[in-house]
Parts: C-alpha cells; structure tokens; sequence
C-alpha cells in the first residue's frame, strides 16, 4: 500500500489507526500508510498531508 507523510494539526490530539495508545505528532511528520482513517482526518483538518514540491529544472531554474 502507498505511504503519505502527516502529522497532528496544532493543539489536537489524534491516534495512529489501530494503536489507540499511540498518538501522532504535532512537531514532525511521520510515514503512515496512506488509508481511509488518515483521509478521513486530513479532510476533518485533524491532520496535515506533507505535499513535495516539485523538482526545479529548466531556464528558469538555471537563471536563478
């Protein structure tokens, strides 16, 4: 299954999917497998999806 980077919006406290003890968090993104449970949390705003920025290449890269 594919992975996606998350970590806990400020100020909520959410559990990692099947480990109701064991808590994800707001400081620094981890590796979750990329589930229901996680989507669900991203779309309630409960959770932050870390989004890569694409590779710079071309002119204008080159320019700067």
């Amino acid at each position: 299954m594919a992975t996606i980077q998350v970590k806990a919006a400020a100020g909520i406290k959410i559990a990692k999917e099947n480990e109701p003890r064991n808590y994800i968090p707001t400081d620094d993104f981890i590796l979750v497998e990329d589930s229901h449970y996680y989507r669900k949390a991203i779309a309630d705003n409960d959770i932050e999806l870390k989004v890569d920025e694409p590779a710079k290449t071309g002119a204008k890269a080159d320019a700067k």
